[in-house]
């Protein structure tokens, strides 16, 4: 089986342009002859990592929540006749709009288009809490059949590091497993800028290769990156969480 891990800077916060290249990288992927893709945590519209940099910025926000992916909006089903057209298997990781509220979601699209699981990231990280809710009980289930049978599932970033959460998705047979990040910080960003080290993308691997040998199960890890030209559009620019490589 040929699978892909979606590791690509978003189109930051604009919905239209993030469905657009969302739908070019599963045509790209399935031209490549992927089976299967995953993205990364929030690849719609992009990570707000401003969260963590500066006070709570209502104007931001407010136009944040217009980017968000609303699961009865058009722009989701442009998304599912594009992974029907293409005929892969897709882990979507997205913010999901609904109504005045926000989650870090993760849809799993079957290859004639069809979302076979839909999940809620149960427990926003840190600052995420000010902005996301928790996710519903039906978010548990993290696993479903996918290609050729294959057991697959995925979680959100630190969902990785709740071990109930882990347990109980190993314990629904995963096989191939999406890990979804959102950008972290090499290790010269850490010992310049002072950046947080959970934060360190040598953190994500090990917690990511941890889950895979714990599980144990294939993992497909996912992240997002982010060109220094866009510090300032994410509101790290001099700040510590401003990557100097973005890994």
């Amino acid at each position: 089986m040929k699978v892909a891990a979606i590791q690509s800077e978003p189109a930051w916060f604009n919905l239209e342009a993030g469905v657009s290249k969302a739908i070019s990288i599963v045509q790209e992927a399935a031209l490549n002859g992927a089976q299967l893709i995953g993205f990364p945590e929030a690849y719609i519209p992009g990570y707000p990592m401003r969260l963590f940099s500066e006070p709570w910025n209502p104007v931001f926000f407010k136009d944040f929540l217009k980017a968000c992916l609303d699961v009865k909006g058009q722009e989701y089903q442009r998304i599912l006749r594009a992974v029907r057209e293409a005929g892969i298997w897709v882990v979507l990781g997205f913010v999901e709009r609904d109504g005045e509220s926000m989650y870090a979601a993760q849809s799993i699209i079957d290859p004639t288009g069809k979302v076979v699981l839909h999940r809620r990231k149960l427990k926003a990280t840190s600052h995420e809490r000010t902005i996301w809710g928790d996710g519903p009980a039906d978010s548990l289930k993290t696993a479903v059949p996918g290609p050729e049978g294959v057991i697959i599932g995925c979680l959100n970033c630190w969902e990785h590091l709740q071990p109930l959460l882990r347990f109980h998705h190993y314990s629904q047979g995963v096989q191939i497993h999406i890990a979804s990040w959102p950008f972290n910080f090499d290790a010269e960003s850490i010992t310049v800028n002072g950046a947080p080290t959970q934060f360190a993308s040598d953190f994500q691997v090990t917690a990511t290769r941890f889950a895979a040998m714990e599980g144990p199960m294939f993992v497909i890890s996912s992240t997002q990156m982010i060109r220094p030209e866009n510090a300032g559009l994410c509101g790290i620019e001099g700040t510590a969480l401003n990557p100097i490589v973005s890994p």
